[in-house]
């Protein structure tokens, strides 16, 4: 997150813009903004 200048509280917001910036479906099942958020903090905490 350090690299993209967010807090933990601001993922909702970073996820909702990054999911609005697809171009239609990239995956074969419908990603809920909780899947990329749950992603980036077990990122942050794996390191």
């Amino acid at each position: 997150m350090a690299n993209i200048h967010a807090k933990p509280e601001d993922l909702p917001a970073v996820i909702e813009e990054a999911l609005a910036d697809i171009d239609g479906p990239v995956w074969p099942y419908p990603v809920a903004q909780q899947i990329p958020i749950d992603a980036v903090v077990e990122q942050e905490q794996v390191g």
